[in-house]
């Protein structure tokens, strides 16, 4: 009888350690699984009489001859540093089976660039998050048949053998060792080496000079790979000491400007809209078939090589599609931004604190409300902001006192068919 009794207390126990123990593991908050890379590239330079040491800024060159120098053809992007934290700490905001382990990459040449594309791929079915900024190169001449088919080239000089020198411009991301990731390339590194292909469950954004164009290219070898880009085509992003224009206010939509439903989550889809309406700056096309920088090419997304470096946008064509010539493709016009309209429903900001709300009118689309912005944010948008709720516009209220008329109206209607009905009986 003891040893029944011993038994059923150990087979109790044991069952309770059990219960207790698979209890403990649901009950534990999961692991991020998705993963984010986020590569920043930034120091482009090197100091000057230091060469090998590489910088962003004339700060990194201390106890060299002199300040920090371009190289390969490359200005240092000392904004990239900045663009890093902003998207690291938008991406950390989101919590739960939605939440991102984030990885920081800075300053990575070609071959580093590829290297971490691949060696950070989550394993099935995690989703894996990559976001560049940096340098794009946006041409690349290249000799079109002849003996050095296929090699760098300035002029038909360049390619014997009855060759031509021929734009081949893709959009490539530009290494800070001056080398570029082409599309061949970016593709290889997410369908091979690590843990194989994950192009099925890849979101890549680019903030970078001929983005969309490096994106289309990618897009025509693998289909699955999802993209949001800064740009269209070969038109380049613009950036500043402080971050890129298009970077800083995409985060602004990831940290819940974006958050149209206001559940508190912002979506690829959602930032993707927000993007579209206030992260689109203007700039030169340079892929219109005019020689908009004077050195005997068109199509070329304005290299800076031949006889004229910079864009003019002062020759009589709506170089930005804009409506206006000769304007110097101000930052209006079209929606350069680009979604591929991939893993819409993918998690990607979480606003960490309601600051208010910003009513914003927006031509073509009316009245637009936008959440967890601050006063000044708002009002740098020309909107009105309120701490509760989004204040309705004009034609907002017109509908809502339409609205008002009517109940009135119907209310008089069944209080004199009451009376009538008592006057009657």
């Amino acid at each position: 009888m003891n040893n029944k009794r011993s038994l059923l207390g150990g087979l109790f126990i044991q069952t309770m350690f059990a219960a207790l123990f698979v209890n403990a593991i649901a009950s534990t908050p999961s692991l991020a699984q998705n993963k984010a890379l986020l590569i920043g590239n930034s120091k482009y330079g090197h100091c000057h009489g230091a060469v090998g040491t590489r910088c962003a800024v004339g700060a990194d060159c201390v106890g060299t001859t002199g300040p920090c120098d371009a190289t390969n053809g490359y200005a240092p992007l000392p904004g990239d540093a900045f663009d890093v934290l902003r998207k690291h700490n938008a991406l950390e905001a989101v919590t739960g089976a939605d939440a991102w382990q984030v990885v920081n990459k800075p300053d990575l040449d070609r071959e580093g660039i590829i290297n971490e594309i691949k060696n950070n791929k989550p394993t099935s079915p995690n989703k894996y998050f990559v976001w560049y900024s940096g340098h794009g190169l946006t041409s690349k001449y290249l000799c079109n048949g002849g003996t050095n088919h296929g090699l760098p080239c300035n002029s038909d000089a360049d390619c014997p053998g009855g060759g031509t020198c021929q734009n081949a411009a893709q959009g490539e991301l530009a290494g800070v060792d001056g080398l570029e990731v082409t599309p061949q390339d970016f593709v290889g590194a997410i369908t091979t080496g690590g843990v194989g292909d994950v192009s099925n469950r890849t979101f890549v954004k680019l903030d970078s000079c001929g983005s969309g164009a490096f994106a289309d290219a990618v897009n025509a070898i693998n289909a699955a790979i999802g993209f949001q880009t800064a740009k269209t085509g070969l038109d380049c992003s613009q950036g500043g000491a402080a971050g890129s224009q298009f970077t800083t206010c995409y985060v602004e939509g990831m940290n819940g400007a974006a958050d149209a439903d206001g559940n508190d989550l912002v979506t690829v889809a959602e930032a993707a809209a927000y993007a579209d309406v206030f992260c689109s700056f203007g700039g030169a096309q340079c892929s219109n078939n005019i020689d908009d920088d004077e050195d005997g090419k068109v199509n070329d997304g304005c290299p800076a090589v031949g006889p004229a470096a910079e864009v003019l946008c002062n020759n009589a064509v709506d170089d930005d599609l804009d409506g206006k010539v000769n304007d110097g493709c101000p930052k209006v016009g079209y929606a350069e931004s680009k979604w591929d309209g991939d893993y819409a429903n993918l998690v990607i900001g979480a606003p960490a604190v309601n600051t208010g709300f910003c009513t914003v009118n927006i031509p073509g689309k009316g009245a637009v409300c936008l959440r967890n912005l601050s006063k000044t944010d708002c009002e740098g948008k020309g909107g009105i902001w309120n701490e509760t709720a989004c204040i309705p516009t004009v034609s907002s209220w017109g509908v809502a006192v339409m609205a008002m008329l009517v109940l009135t109206a119907a209310t008089v209607v069944i209080m004199r068919r009451r009376a009538m009905v008592r006057g009657g009986s």
